[in-house]
């Protein structure tokens, strides 16, 4: 009997499958951490867009047009996805016509609070082309100086 050197077919079998497995499981995770992390920047994005709009309106609230509509029934047109004024994306928010091929869109409307004086609501609409039909509102409310 010789003595034979060298891995036989089943051996290169074996250690190419658990290869290829291995490669594919490496691969999975890498897409699905890159759709994660594209998830996360969106959402950041998304919060830093509102945070500007509050902190715009917060920064100068008197010299915002407030809604005096007891019955706010005005509020809903005014956020009609179709009519909001501004324009959005990860770089900019500005308005429609500054920025016609940017992703998103927003409008806000600015109403006293129950009455309270002083007080007003501020409702912020953000929608976007990769959420469909949906929309996101932010609802605070502050205080003129």
């Amino acid at each position: 009997m010789k003595n034979q050197k060298g891995f036989t077919v089943v051996e290169i079998l074996v250690a190419s499958l658990i290869l290829f497995t291995t490669l594919y499981a490496v691969i999975e995770v890498s897409i699905h951490s890159k759709s994660l992390s594209l998830k996360a920047v969106d959402h950041v994005v998304e919060e830093k867009q509102v945070s500007q709009v509050i902190e715009n309106i917060r920064s100068s609230l008197e010299h915002y047009q407030a809604s005096y509509d007891p019955t706010q029934t005005g509020r809903e047109e005014l956020l009609d996805v179709k009519n909001l004024p501004s324009a959005w994306s990860r770089d900019i928010v500005a308005e429609l016509g500054e920025c016609p091929d940017c992703p998103g869109r927003l409008g806000y409307t600015i109403q006293p609070f129950d009455g309270m004086r002083g007080l007003y609501l501020v409702t912020v609409r953000l929608t976007h082309q990769d959420w469909g039909d949906k929309f996101k509102d932010y609802e605070f409310v502050m205080g003129a100086r």
